[in-house]
């Protein structure tokens, strides 16, 4: 079983840049992430609406809504017409309406694009969000379908160093396990976001081949903004996106 069915390569323009972005196709359903430099190598701000705007060369009845982002695990649904909406106090959306795009942006949090049938999701899933568990808030929403959920970029375990402090809010879930966090010394905890997403997601029974992740660590990879590899200067953010297209 595969997460999309096929994916293309288009080049947007904004007016001032120029980018190239992958866009994953599962049935009628659309997701991407943006780069974080342009075709001339000059910086890619997730936060400019221009950006979005330009998807409407290739899909021209697109609308967006983003979440606030307040490291949350408040859900929103998204089902205003005008042009930008910003669904305030929440880090999660979802919406059943065709060509509403959902956009969250992110610099080392999960990105988790999530799709059924009926409705399509975004969340936007930090240390914080996860703990809260998130995903339990997107699943009263899901109206019970089979869904497909897909992990984009993010801090793996690889570079997501965390304290006693940390480590203790974590250790104490009921969806962490041994193998999501990992001792490295007596001051020092690598913890596995993804994993403890995967066995949120298993506590929900929901189906485990329907969990997809070929993500890169975004502290690792210096393509990928991140936040933490920045030393906490960092304002850029990546754009994520998601939207449904109605069936013709």
């Amino acid at each position: 079983m595969n997460a999309f069915d096929s994916c293309k390569l288009y080049r947007f323009d904004t007016g001032r840049q120029i980018f190239e972005t992958v866009i994953y196709q599962n049935g009628y359903v659309h997701w991407l992430s943006l780069p974080s430099i342009d075709i001339s190598g000059r910086s890619l701000n997730g936060n400019d609406r221009d950006i979005y705007r330009s998807l409407r060369s290739v899909f021209p009845k697109l609308k967006f809504t983003s979440a606030e982002q307040v490291h949350s695990n408040k859900v929103s649904n998204a089902n205003s017409q005008s042009e930008f909406e910003k669904k305030k106090k929440c880090d999660g959306l979802v919406t059943a309406d065709f060509d509403k795009a959902l956009i969250i942006r992110t610099a080392d949090c999960i990105p988790v694009f999530i799709f059924n049938q009926q409705q399509v999701g975004l969340l936007h899933a930090g240390h914080k969000g996860i703990q809260a568990n998130i995903l339990e808030k997107w699943n009263l929403y899901s109206l019970d379908q089979p869904s497909y959920l897909v992990v984009g970029d993010h801090i793996k375990s690889c570079c997501f160093k965390v304290h006693r402090d940390v480590e203790m809010k974590f250790s104490n879930l009921p969806y962490a396990n041994n193998d999501s966090i990992v001792k490295i010394n007596d001051s020092q905890w690598c913890v596995s976001l993804v994993k403890i997403l995967y066995n949120q997601w298993h506590r929900l029974e929901r189906t485990p081949e329907h969990f997809f992740d070929f993500s890169n660590c975004t502290c690792c990879n210096k393509n990928l903004y991140s936040y933490r590899r920045s030393g906490e200067s960092l304002k850029e953010r990546t754009g994520h996106v998601i939207f449904r297209t109605r069936v013709d």
